[in-house]
């Protein structure tokens, strides 16, 4: 009698708009997040670590057309069910963790309700930078601007997302003026400071501040 075959697991389901939207994240990814740009006020990368982190397979893109934006506690408990994940699967490697991101896309919230991103992103940095974790908002109307150029609107893209990684070194740049959110970055990065490992003079500069303030507090 001839065995019957195990049942091939459940997988995700995608519809081709699902595809057209992972497409065009990866592109914006690729050709605008990966590379230098003239307005940055730096050199390198729009963001230094995502070029290794699709080198490496370590990007994930997750979708939710389901939601439309209308119900930003929806928005906000689905962000931190998806914090409370990457942070349980943290990698023990340090290069590992900052290669690490993650990518909620909503492709339902239109133009006129991105601005929930923002609120959301508001509301729930604190919960993020307490886990050692970042948040990042992009979609078309960010009014988010360069660290170095405040006249370039550098958080936009094609389909309105979040993007949570890991706390990196350079993060007292989006962490110093706020002493609960220093006060995590100092934790985890002071002795990369003290070890002179960190030589960039607006990051040293920023940390020394910072740092002076926490201590009064």
């Amino acid at each position: 009698m001839k065995a019957e075959s195990p049942p091939l697991p459940l997988k995700t389901q995608l519809s081709i708009a699902d595809v057209r939207h992972a497409v065009a994240l990866l592109d914006w990814l690729k050709d605008y997040i990966s590379l230098p740009h003239p307005e940055i006020g730096r050199s390198g990368p729009v963001c230094p670590f995502v070029p290794l982190s699709l080198r490496s397979d370590q990007v994930r893109i997750v979708l939710h057309d389901e939601i439309d934006g209308t119900d930003p506690d929806a928005v906000r408990a689905l962000l931190l069910a998806y914090l409370a994940e990457f942070t349980a699967t943290t990698p023990a490697s340090a290069n590992l963790r900052r290669q690490r991101s993650l990518v909620i896309a909503f492709p339902a919230i239109t133009a006129e309700r991105e601005h929930i991103l923002a609120e959301v992103h508001e509301s729930a940095k604190s919960d993020l930078v307490r886990n050692g974790a970042m948040l990042g908002q992009f979609y078309e109307s960010c009014q988010e601007t360069a660290v170095r150029n405040p006249e370039f609107l550098v958080s936009t893209g094609p389909v309105p997302c979040f993007v949570i990684r890991h706390m990196a070194p350079h993060d007292v740049l989006f962490l110093h003026d706020r002493p609960d959110w220093f006060a995590e970055y100092h934790r985890r990065f002071a002795g990369e400071y003290r070890a002179g490992k960190i030589h960039d003079p607006l990051l040293v500069r920023l940390f020394q501040q910072a740092e002076t303030q926490l201590e009064k507090s």
